[in-house]
């Protein structure tokens, strides 16, 4: 199971999932009666008082930005290009060093950038410690795939925010977002005191 956008909440602040799985269930969350506060914040916040507000922050990265002899001025358009022109940059400058080191590419190779954003091969692969040993050592390299990741985390939000201005009440929102790739299921694990929000697919 695959997590993302995690938002863990207690009486005391957040908590890891290690916490989590750890709580005494012998002591079960004591619940207030707030029927009548969620009503109340859930008028407040419900996603059909904000759209204005997104539909307008999508109108300002609709306009033309940046230079005139761009080919696209659209934010979304150019945060597109961009990252298809560094995955194309990337993959080159990938193949020629892994061949300058004699690894072999014909076996899967993945990577990923872990919680200290270093990059580097998860899963099995012959030459992993030689691909690691590359990764560690070529900044620019590595520098270039945090650009990708970051510029495509930007790109995926965005065109969810697009998205959520197309309907007005958020279950059907939610149901064209669960209907499209990536991880888009959205679910709540409960223990004790803590409960633990995120998105899974």
């Amino acid at each position: 199971m695959s997590i993302s956008d995690t938002h863990i909440i207690s009486p005391t602040g957040p908590v890891s999932l290690e916490a989590l799985n750890a709580v005494d269930t012998d002591a079960p969350y004591k619940a207030q009666d707030d029927y009548s506060e969620l009503s109340k914040h859930t008028q407040i916040a419900a996603i059909s008082s904000l759209m204005p507000r997104l539909q307008a922050a999508m109108e300002l990265l609709e306009r033309p930005c940046g230079h005139t002899d761009e080919p696209s001025g659209k934010a979304l358009e150019m945060l597109s290009s961009n990252i298809t022109l560094l995955q194309e940059s990337f993959m080159q400058a990938l193949y020629a060093k892994l061949q300058r080191l004699g690894v072999d590419t014909s076996s899967k190779i993945t990577l990923r950038l872990n919680d200290n954003i270093r990059l580097v091969v998860t899963g099995e692969h012959p030459d992993e410690q030689r691909i690691n040993d590359l990764l560690s050592s070529d900044s620019e390299l590595v520098g270039v795939f945090v650009e990708i990741a970051a510029q495509s985390a930007a790109l995926r939000d965005l065109r969810t925010l697009r998205m959520l201005t197309l309907y007005d009440q958020a279950s059907d929102a939610y149901a064209a977002l669960a209907a499209g790739p990536g991880e888009c299921i959205y679910q709540l694990i409960l223990k004790g005191e803590m409960n633990h929000f995120y998105f899974t697919r």
